[in-house]
């Protein structure tokens, strides 16, 4: 059986690599903002990921399309040490988690894989994994 994924956020595609490799994935729609990670993108898969996951217009086009696994590499750089480390407080970056979350809400996929970050699980003093947690269990309805 081939499982299809969609790949948000999916920079130049190095998750949805990973899941490929198996031989048991196949990609069936990409998204990511970024013009430069877009042209790679492109390069390496001949596919268009230029789709922005916070517009209403892609969250309706995912409805339709039939896929089992959603992959995300929601902007790390937010929540990372390496980065600002403002988290959901970053006006641009760090809502695109709750963006994901009504995708996921939308269409209902057999399994989610949301990339890790260093510092994650600590970041605001664990705050920002308790919102991811609390809201995974409000979307699986636990």
């Amino acid at each position: 059986m081939l499982f299809k994924t969609i790949d948000l956020c999916a920079g130049i595609g190095g998750i949805r690599k990973g899941f490929e490799l198996t031989g048991q994935f196949k990609n069936v729609m990409a998204a990511e903002v970024d013009t430069y990670a877009q042209r790679t993108y492109q390069h390496l898969y001949g596919e268009d990921a230029n789709h922005d996951v916070t517009s209403e217009e892609f969250k309706q086009l995912l409805e339709h399309i039939e896929y089992d696994v959603l992959l995300a590499g929601f902007p790390c750089q937010t929540f990372s040490r390496a980065g600002n480390e403002a988290g959901f407080r970053d006006e641009e970056k760090g809502i695109i988690f709750n963006h994901i979350a009504q995708i996921i809400d939308r269409t209902r996929p057999r399994a989610i894989f949301l990339e890790n970050v260093d510092h994650l699980v600590r970041h605001d003093k664990g705050n920002t994994f308790r919102v991811i947690i609390n809201t995974w269990k409000i979307l699986v309805r636990i």
